[in-house]
């Protein structure tokens, strides 16, 4: 029970996180997985399979078991690619 609600609160803090940010999505260099399928129009879990299939491409970053993605080079990916 007690995972429950630390991954609801954890979850209600990243959303929180978002909401106050104080640049817009487009802006930012880097993001969470979340702002990249928000601010790309792409599913969560299809931005995640991308993080790990193209990890070479360098715009991942990974701290711990968290995964960021550098925003201009990931739009330069997404350019390039016919197909996701």
């Amino acid at each position: 029970m007690m995972v429950k609600n630390e991954l609801a609160n954890e979850k209600n803090h990243e959303n929180n996180m978002i909401a106050n940010s104080a640049l817009p999505l487009w802006e930012k260099p880097i993001l969470t997985i979340k702002e990249t399928s928000q601010l790309f129009n792409i599913g969560i879990n299809r931005v995640r399979l991308i993080a790990k299939q193209y990890s070479d491409l360098g715009f991942v970053v990974k701290i711990g078991t968290h995964s960021l993605i550098k925003r201009k080079a990931f739009e330069d990916f997404i350019n390039q690619s016919n197909e996701l």
